[in-house]
């Protein structure tokens, strides 16, 4: 059967990708969960891939981007696609609409091509549950504040959808760019989990743009960030390290 081979090796690097400890560093305030990003699993991949002689290639065409695992020992090779969205900020260059592109589709492929699950319905729950306590009789002195935890504010629906809209301003391509891949018209449309996906990816590509429009003049502080944050370009970036970048080389403003 063709493709056999490579169909063994591929589920056996989803096998030792579960072997591996894979930490979340991207995480949604809104609806409350934690998300991988690629440079969460993509070190630990690329040594499964060389130790298991196969190599996928991540290409975008026309319609679809495509990631394409190939044997090194055989002609076999098995593709997976996803329907392209086009990313479109408003004020950017071409290459950096290709670039937030690129990482959104990379992504979501490589977690379905390794089954690295996420956004379940664990991962939307809050972190941690605070406890109802009866409060001591025998402590004298303690406040109520000392006594009871803060619960986590529930998914503050309509909130989202404004800071949506003011990051994309008037620019509608930019919108529904965001929209078409879960095949809706409006943000009304969407689920809670929709909408904390939009919100970060057009959050990731805000901090992009203003980081390259500051270090325009000075490409030397974003390749000193780059390397301190051990990135090889800020397509890779996740959330976290785009905030503390642009904190850094903005002076915390």
């Amino acid at each position: 059967m063709e493709g056999r081979k490579l169909y063994l090796k591929l589920a056996q690097a989803r096998v030792k990708l579960l072997e591996v400890e894979l930490k979340k560093s991207g995480y949604n305030k809104f609806s409350n969960y934690e998300y991988y990003e690629l440079n969460d699993f993509l070190p630990h991949v690329n040594k499964i891939n060389l130790e298991l002689k196969m190599i996928p290639i991540f290409n975008v065409g026309e319609e679809k981007a495509t990631l394409t695992f190939y044997d090194c020992e055989s002609d076999e090779k098995i593709e997976f696609s996803i329907k392209k969205c086009e990313v479109n900020i408003k004020g950017a260059a071409n290459i950096q609409n290709l670039g937030g592109e690129q990482t959104y589709l990379r992504r979501y492929l490589y977690l379905n091509a390794y089954e690295i699950s996420e956004s379940d319905a664990v991962d939307l729950q809050p972190k941690t549950q605070p406890k109802e306590e009866k409060p001591n009789k025998n402590t004298k002195g303690n406040s109520d504040s000392e006594q009871q935890k803060p619960e986590q504010k529930p998914f503050d629906r309509q909130k989202c959808i404004e800071f949506i809209l003011k990051l994309v301003g008037e620019d509608v391509d930019k919108l529904n760019a965001q929209l078409e891949p879960y095949g809706i018209k409006g943000l009304g449309e969407a689920s809670d989990i929709a909408l904390g996906v939009i919100y970060d990816n057009l959050s990731i590509e805000e901090y992009k743009k203003r980081i390259l429009e500051i270090t325009e003049d000075d490409k030397e502080k974003l390749k000193k960030q780059l390397a301190y944050h051990k990135i090889e370009k800020l397509e890779d970036a996740n959330i976290k390290q785009l905030k503390l970048i642009h904190k850094y080389i903005t002076g915390g403003k």
